[in-house]
């Protein structure tokens, strides 16, 4: 199996370095998102392919351009991996090794709850519960930007989606296809110098992948309604009360629900 691995960047000159340094040269490609400052020249003074766009376009464009890349290269494989340090580069082998067996692999932020922040915990279990009602496939953690595939079998560029709806959209599809998923323990990074919360673009992706693609409607317009025009929201969903507070300072929803109900999900997940 020929691998790629895709890193879309966008203005991490300050961890760009220590990144690929753990990463081989060969089969490796930055994607620059329209970064404004030296990402494009750092990786490519380091000896690394790059694809440069000329503004930012998201994660589902470069995911499209290193798809491309990919194929036109002659690659079976691509393992696409965040470039800001979040993503330990030393998992690549352990991603490699469970693409040799299967379809797809996904990361798995969330294999011990209890290590994880509960403003992250329960966010993410509204878009895995999201998820799961809409194919009838619940897991742990369907948003992980450190995934795989082989080559032919999830496609970028067939999906409707833009920005981070994309991301929602090839996870449904694996799931909806029933193509074999592995899953690879990812540990949880967080930023706690900041305070931690969901930007609305990841929401509103999430409801758009949702409405494209599953039969879970009612829940999500009511919440993509909400995100759109920055209200807080308060649904109910498979029996747990989610609400959400947007933080107009910050921009950023934190989203709440009941502890006991949000460790006792969890324990249901695949």
């Amino acid at each position: 199996m020929k691998l790629l691995t895709a890193l879309p960047a966008f203005n991490v000159e300050h961890i760009l370095e220590a990144v690929l340094a753990q990463l081989p040269r060969i089969d490796t490609l930055v994607v620059d998102d329209g970064s404004s400052d030296a990402t494009s020249v750092i990786a490519e003074s380091l000896g690394f392919k790059v694809i440069r766009h000329a503004h930012n376009k998201g994660v589902t464009a470069a995911w499209i351009s290193a798809t491309e890349f990919a194929e036109e290269s002659g690659y079976s494989a691509i393992l696409f991996m965040d470039s800001d340090g979040q993503h330990p580069p030393i998992l690549q082998q352990k991603f490699a090794a469970a693409l040799h067996q299967n379809d797809v692999v996904i990361g798995d932020r969330f294999f011990d709850p209890k290590i994880v922040p509960a403003i992250k915990l329960a966010s993410n279990l509204l878009a895995s519960m999201l998820v799961g009602s809409s194919t009838g496939v619940f897991m742990r953690d369907v948003s992980c930007g450190f995934r795989g595939h082989k080559i032919g079998m999830l496609d970028p560029r067939e999906q409707s989606g833009s920005g981070y709806s994309g991301v929602y959209d090839l996870t449904i599809k694996a799931m909806t296809d029933q193509l074999s998923i592995s899953r690879v323990k990812v540990p949880p990074i967080y930023d706690t110098d900041n305070i931690l919360g969901t930007r609305p673009y990841e929401i509103i992706g999430l409801c758009e992948a949702v409405l494209r693609n599953g039969i879970e409607q009612k829940t999500a317009i009511t919440l993509l309604t909400s995100v759109q025009t920055r209200r807080d929201f308060n649904l109910r969903l498979k029996g747990i009360e989610f609400t959400g507070k947007y933080l107009k300072d910050f921009q950023i929803y934190q989203i709440h629900c009941n502890q006991n109900e949000l460790f006792n999900a969890y324990d249901h997940f695949n």
